[in-house]
């Protein structure tokens, strides 16, 4: 395995990670989170001309009920081609990512940090 199929495998495995707890009906908001990030992966992938999956719809579609039902307390049911979808991008994310450069993957994993300092230093200072 090439050095950056194992650095877009490890990007990706808190995805991976939330559809398995997806599947084992088991999910926190943490692991919501951590989906959704995938699709905000996908986009700063794009944004640095390497190729990730455009239509995020399928994770969407799966994080949305998801979400309302953390919000309304109420019980999630979701059928299995929904799951499917949203694991089916997961994957292409990763695939896609796996071809990029290690130098590619590098830059994208440095403006995420960047990023995430941001937020967190604005968080601070409200």
């Amino acid at each position: 395995m090439t050095s950056s199929k194992i650095l877009a495998k490890r990007l990706v495995e808190p995805g991976v990670v939330a559809l398995q707890a997806i599947r084992e009906g088991e999910i926190s908001a943490q692991q919501i989170v951590n989906l959704h990030m995938m699709t905000r992966l996908a986009v700063r992938a794009r944004a640095r001309r390497m190729v990730a999956p455009k239509n995020s719809q399928p994770v969407e579609a799966l994080t949305r009920p998801i979400t309302g039902a953390f919000t309304s307390g109420e019980r999630v049911i979701l059928d299995e081609e929904t799951i499917e979808q949203a694991e089916l991008w997961v994957k292409a994310l990763r695939d896609q990512l796996g071809r990029s450069s290690q130098a590619n993957l590098m830059g994208l994993i440095n403006d995420l940090v960047l990023i995430a300092s941001i937020k967190s230093a604005e968080q601070a200072n409200d």
